[in-house]
């Protein structure tokens, strides 16, 4: 299962409300309920982190949406695991 959460990460997001890939979805994920996902921009200051992710993150951060370009992350499925670390685009 951990293979198939890690090729399932999108590269790209378009939080522009029209229903279209507006959330990150990490396809697999509920079976790691302890599963940390941290988001970074460019400059390497931490703009997101959620524990147990639920498929929500929509390129906010703090409640205000996050300007369009590339974002890094880092998801720890559990405790034990290895972080997957990986990219996103913010697209509008």
């Amino acid at each position: 299962i951990a293979e198939v959460v890690t090729e399932s990460v999108p590269q790209a997001i378009t939080p522009n409300g029209d229903g279209a890939n507006d959330q990150l979805i990490i396809h697999g994920i509920e079976f790691f309920p302890q599963s940390t996902l941290e988001i970074f921009n460019r400059w390497g200051h931490e703009v997101g982190r959620m524990v147990g992710y639920a498929n929500d993150w929509d390129g906010h951060s703090d409640g205000k949406p996050l300007p369009a370009g590339t974002y890094y992350y880092l998801l720890k499925l559990n405790a034990d695991a290895q972080p997957i670390k990986g990219y996103v685009q913010i697209e509008y």
